[in-house]
């Protein structure tokens, strides 16, 4: 009985049904978008200064990849655990508004297991964000330790703010290549500023 009682506790066709159902009733697409680019945009933003400064102030191999690894990991969590406090806030809020004119508790509904659902969903968006934003620019260093990789790696990072600029310019019906520029230039900042940092 036990084993079977686990096997029905652990099925994951019916949790992933359940789950995929969960995401489409709490129209939570927009939402978990907005926060992607935004933790995208953090994350890369992060590696091009952490990456420039260190090249420029003779780093070692080791010490980029820790800093790399450690700024990913605090901005991811950071992101993710900001977001589920935003968004837990805001939930409870609601439901607390939606009580009053529902005359009900709503604790153990639907409705709150919708709530939950989509506070968990776009504080793991948000937290994956930026350590994917991170990490990829770094990827170059993987294969050599070289002014070409660093190269390399700053192209990664502008090239990841160009296209994070056309998908927001698309989802906005703007300007898509002006758009990409913007994030490009907020990039460019950030190197000119960690390379200067880091000239003796």
């Amino acid at each position: 009985m036990g084993r079977k009682k686990r096997r029905k506790f652990f099925n994951f066709p019916n949790i992933l049904a359940t789950l995929r159902t969960y995401y489409k009733l709490s129209n939570i697409e927009d939402i978990a978008r907005r926060y992607f680019i935004i933790g995208l945009f953090d994350g890369v933003l992060t590696g091009l200064g952490v990456i420039t400064g260190i090249w420029m102030t003779k780093g070692t191999k080791i010490t980029l990849f820790s800093t790399i690894l450690g700024s990913g990991l605090a901005l991811s969590i950071s992101s993710a655990w900001g977001a589920w406090e935003v968004e837990s806030h805001e939930a409870e809020i609601k439901r607390k508004e939606m009580e009053v004119k529902l005359h009900r508790p709503l604790r153990g509904t639907l409705i709150q297991k919708l709530s939950t659902f989509s506070i968990a969903w776009t504080s793991f968006v948000h937290g994956v964000a930026p350590l994917i934003g991170i990490l990829l620019p770094v990827i170059p260093f993987l294969f050599s330790y070289s002014y070409l990789s660093f190269l390399l790696s700053i192209t990664i990072g502008f090239l990841l703010l160009f296209i994070t600029g056309l998908v927001m310019g698309k989802i906005s019906k703007q300007n898509m290549i002006i758009s990409g520029l913007r994030m490009v230039f907020a990039g460019l900042i950030t190197f000119i500023i960690t390379y200067f940092l880091g000239i003796h």
